[in-house]
């Protein structure tokens, strides 16, 4: 009996009878990309759920954002088919569960493969065409295959590229699988995404997301790739244009909250509750100064300001609800304490931003705020445009469900169709070209089962009711999304170890699967992040100095990113205004291709470059090195070794005060073992945030890192702190600020990236709850003896003086915590936490130095100060 086989014009698509899939062939080359040592079926049929999804955003651990195949199996049990059998374009595949019919349509391009009738009763799902291929080549006239989802209710495993070389789909009988749809589309790779927009025309818009500006036709739009800016509204029109076109910034995203509430999208007073009225006053006049206008949503969810959605009893039967509970005694209109029938010593409420657990109840058609009492629950009546009622007992009290301080829908309920209505026709009235959803992620979180199907159904909604096509971006991004996605790449601020934060950002872009075919960012950015309000200014916050927006504008001009920028509080921070002025000369240079390829080729490696304009006001790229290091001299921490990799040249000298530990001291443990050690209970070093770690070093070039965790969230805080064991016997070390961002995660086993963690979060100081230890070489006989916490004190450094060689150079200044001296070419200026600076005396030189050098720092200090010192050196010109 010969087998069965499909074929377009470049694949030959071949299953035995049995069930398996023999072959998926280059029919130019002859070359089967299956693996015949590892049999792959056809068809699979799983009575449980079988499979995970996997993150691959930067914290492999959490279900955070970007979701790729191959998935993670739960080890359920496939039943394999018992047969195949072809009868004209009709394939039918044989199970003891029954028979599951496809339509196969062959065309050039495509194998398209529609279910016939529904999946077999008494199922949980079925895998189709579930196949790892071997790697596709690298050339543009090599093959590739993708799959491609045709309605979302087909779950694709892949994203539609050819990184992950890969095919294959998912149907649920929990999710309507009748007449589900996909393809194969086989093509060269240079040739794929042309493909893809070839199968348009076969997809119904009503069932898929279909997109002129998203997937494979994102490219094609300059509106993809525009940087742009995030605000609540915009008071002075003119004001703010001139500030967009001054920095490039040419599309504005007006966040929910501000001109309008998440919900019901109603605009607010200022807009006479109108969305045209926007459109008229702020929407059009900045369309005709040539920016896109931006509704930057929470996508599904409801804000507490929206009392007409909270306040309709047909809404409320559809807001998503934890659990639920049974009044002990009737309540009167006036009563603010709930008895319940049920145990209630479980039950949470938090104003956590990522906690799910809402401090809000629903009784019939009451919102009542609540905490949790010794003998029932504390309520304050009548909320949200409801009315405080009687309530007899027996009537339930349902606890709602929230995410990012707003309350959730029941996915794929009416209220949850709603409101994407709301949204397409506040962009259609609004004048917006483009609508970023956040909180979309929230589905992820709550409903992480079928989220992929139910975000995909929120979008489609959206897109089936917009006058036109909007640019769309998203706060997760599972495969199905891609098709209507404009650009990859946002991820929120980071707060520290800015430069490798940003490369770190930018290998995920270049190497994600996801990103495939889509214009990139690297924001978004806080260019001052110094602007956050904490009680020890710049220890969390750390400042963002020229170099680093140097490596940012660097980044984004060679990989032709865009940015999203902050800017509040320009008039209060000089600094923010000069790293904005500077960035704003490489997005220029940017988005008039002002540098050749060959120019811009030469910076996509892991050097450092900074932008100089000539006496000719022309504009080249200079390489860039740059050494830094803490120096505790009360610590024997004396001395720093940098290096200049260039022609010998005299050093830019950087020096940052940073805090000091106090008087204050909390010991958080004795000597920590293995891989660490879990806290008995939560421990608050909210007072005591600065860490003095005993260490017995090894003498050799080992280095520990011990890293303080709170769990406090859904993704962990963590603060980081590396210790060199270059020394015997035992030293102290302290650090007020984290190391987070001083070092990469490969140079320590076991340690995994955790950027939402580690760079974008401030450190909840509050819950610490574990001690982990990671080591870079084997570190024997190295081990933490001690660890103290203490408050933080500001020591100022003293007429810091900095020697190399026999040369010094003295500052004539006090050097506060997060202030900073930067010197060059015989001129210091001091800078404090704004940026406002002002000249100092300096007294001696430095010496031009090359290759590896010792740099020592003292000052006129009788108390234990500390610092960090960077020295900066110029390379070539890029030609």
């Amino acid at each position: 009996m010969s087998n069965i086989i499909f074929e377009t014009d470049l694949m030959r698509y071949e299953l035995l009878h049995n069930g398996e899939i023999s072959g998926i062939y280059d029919k130019r080359s002859g070359q089967n990309y299956i693996d015949p040592a590892s049999p792959v079926y056809f068809a699979e049929i799983y009575h449980e759920r079988a499979f995970i999804e996997r993150t691959i955003h930067g914290n492999p651990a959490k279900k955070y954002t970007y979701i790729a195949g191959p998935l993670e199996s739960t080890g359920a049990a496939a039943e394999h088919p018992e047969s195949l059998a072809q009868d004209g374009d009709v394939l039918h595949v044989v199970f003891a569960s029954g028979t599951v019919d496809f339509r196969v349509t062959c065309m050039a391009d495509y194998l398209i493969f529609e279910l016939i009738g529904k999946l077999p009763e008494n199922i949980y799902s079925m895998t189709v065409s579930r196949a790892l291929l071997k790697p596709f080549g690298d050339e543009d006239n090599d093959f590739c295959v993708t799959v491609h989802s045709m309605n979302i209710n087909t779950k694709p495993h892949y994203y539609c590229s050819p990184l992950e070389h890969a095919v294959g789909v998912e149907l649920f009988t929990a999710i309507d699988a009748t007449a589900a749809k996909f393809a194969l589309i086989a093509a060269t790779k240079a040739a794929l995404t042309d493909r893809i927009r070839g199968l348009v025309p076969y997809l119904d818009p009503e069932r898929m997301i279909v997109s002129s500006k998203g997937g494979a036709f994102a490219a094609e739009h300059e509106g993809s790739n525009l940087s742009y800016t995030i605000i609540l509204d915009i008071d002075d029109l003119q004001k703010e244009l001139s500030l967009y076109n001054r920095y490039h910034i040419n599309q504005i995203d007006f966040h929910q909250s501000g001109a309008f509430r998440q919900g019901d999208m109603r605009f607010f007073d200022k807009y006479h509750n109108d969305p045209a009225e926007f459109r008229k006053l702020v929407a059009e006049p900045l369309k005709a100064a040539g920016k896109v206008v931006s509704l930057h949503t929470y996508a599904q969810m409801i804000a507490v300001a929206d009392t007409n959605t909270l306040s309709d009893p047909e809404a409320q039967k559809d807001l998503k609800v934890i659990e639920s509970f049974t009044l002990a005694d009737d309540v009167s209109e006036t009563f603010d304490h709930l008895k319940l029938t049920e145990d209630i010593s479980h039950v949470q409420t938090s104003g956590l931003f990522r906690n799910y657990h809402s401090p809000y109840l629903l009784a019939e058609q009451e919102i009542m705020r609540f905490e949790v009492g010794a003998d029932g629950f504390c309520v304050e009546r009548g909320l949200f445009g409801t009315k405080a009622s009687a309530h007899p007992a027996g009537t339930k009290v349902h606890h709602l469900e929230q995410m990012f301080n707003q309350l959730s829908p029941v996915p794929g309920s009416e209220l949850f169709f709603r409101i994407a209505r709301y949204t397409a026709q506040a962009c259609n009235e609004g004048g917006f070209g483009m609508i970023y959803f956040d909180a979309l992620d929230s589905l992820g979180l709550l409903s992480p089962e079928y989220a992929w199907h139910y975000a995909a159904a929120f979008i489609l909604e959206v897109l089936r009711h917009c006058d036109e096509v909007p640019y769309m971006e998203y706060s997760i991004m599972f495969p199905l999304l891609w098709h209507a996605r404009s650009r990859m790449g946002a991820w929120d601020m980071p707060h520290r170890g800015y430069k490798y934060f940003v490369d770190c950002h930018q290998d995920f872009n270049q190497s994600g699967v996801h990103t495939y075919a889509l214009p990139q960012m690297l924001g978004w950015f806080n260019f001052y992040p110094c602007t956050g309000s904490e009680q020890y200014p710049g220890k969390e916050n750390r400042i963002l100095h020229h170099d680093d927006v140097d490596l940012i504008g660097s980044r984004a001009l060679a990989w032709n990113n865009s940015m999203a920028s902050s800017y509040h509080s320009m008039d209060k921070f000089p600094k923010l205004v000069r790293n904005m002025e500077r960035f704003a000369e490489y997005e220029h240079l940017r988005i008039t291709n002002y540098f050749d390829e060959s120019i811009l080729a030469q910076m996509r490696n892991d050097g450092e470059y900074a932008l100089e304009k000539t006496d000719d006001m022309s504009f080249r790229i200079r390489r860039m090195h740059y050494s830094k290091a803490k120096l505790c001299p009360a610590y024997n921490q004396l001395s720093v070794s940098a290096s200049n990799p260039f022609a010998p040249q005299k050093p830019f000298l950087r020096l940052e005060g940073l805090y000091s530990i106090g008087d204050r001291a909390v010991s958080l443990t004795g000597k920590v073992n293995g891989d660490g050690t879990r806290l008995e209970k939560p421990v608050d070093l909210s007072a005591t945030p600065c860490i003095r770690i005993k260490v017995t070093g090894n003498g050799t070039s080992d280095r520990l890192l011990v890293s303080l965790r709170s769990e406090r969230h859904f993704a962990d805080t963590i603060a980081n702190y590396v210790i060199p064991c270059n020394f015997e016997g035992q030293k102290e070390f302290i650090f007020a600020e984290n190391c987070n961002g001083d070092f990469r995660d490969s140079d320590f086993d076991g340690k995994e990236p955790c950027y939402f963690s580690e760079y974008m979060k401030l450190t909840d100081y509050e819950m610490m709850q574990e001690i982990r230890l990671y080591r870079h070489g084997n570190c024997k006989g190295v081990s933490v003896d001690e660890i103290t916490m203490f408050d933080c004190r500001d020591i100022p450094v003293m007429n810091p003086c900095v020697r190399i060689g026999d040369q010094t150079l003295q500052f004539e200044c006090a050097l506060h915590a997060s202030d900073y001296i930067e010197y060059q070419e015989g001129k210091a200026i001091l800078y404090d936490i704004y940026g406002n600076g002002r000249e100092v005396s300096v007294n001696g030189n430095l010496p031009e130095v090359s290759g590896t050098f010792e740099a020592e720092l003292t000052a006129d200090n009788a108390e234990p100060y500390r610092a960090e010192i960077t020295f900066g050196f110029k390379g070539d010109v890029l030609r």
